[in-house]
């Protein structure tokens, strides 16, 4: 019953980091948009900002909001790579030292194991 429990937080957690993801990327679009506005109403001929300026500020928001995804795409690419280990490279490794360890043929072993290597290291 433990185990069901355990899966359920994950559930939670995950549905509450897609939540918490889905409110950063609704401000960062909100942002922009609000950045665009200003620059557009301060570069009017009637208020004399500089438009290089008010350019430089959408810009500078458009830097902020790539810099913040790119590095949510990197820690998304980081915890699948953690869970790649976790569920197919540990228990891939766990079953090959079990085999060996039942004994047999240890040459034919061990073309096994380079032969299942070669196809681990080529997923990675």
């Amino acid at each position: 019953a433990g185990h069901h429990v355990g899966v359920l937080d994950d559930d939670v957690s995950a549905e509450a980091a897609a939540n918490v993801e889905e409110q950063v990327s609704h401000a960062l679009t909100l942002l922009v948009q609000a950045v665009r506005e200003m620059a557009s109403g301060l570069s009017l001929y009637e208020v004399g900002v500089n438009p290089e300026y008010c350019s430089g500020l959408v810009e500078e928001a458009a830097v902020l909001v790539d810099s913040m995804v790119t590095r949510r795409v990197h820690q998304k690419f980081g915890d699948l790579r953690i869970n790649i280990i976790k569920t197919c490279l540990i228990p891939f490794c766990e079953r090959l030292v079990e085999g060996n360890d039942e004994g047999g043929n240890k040459s034919e072993k061990k073309v096994i194991d380079i032969s299942q290597a070669r196809l681990l290291a080529r997923s990675t």
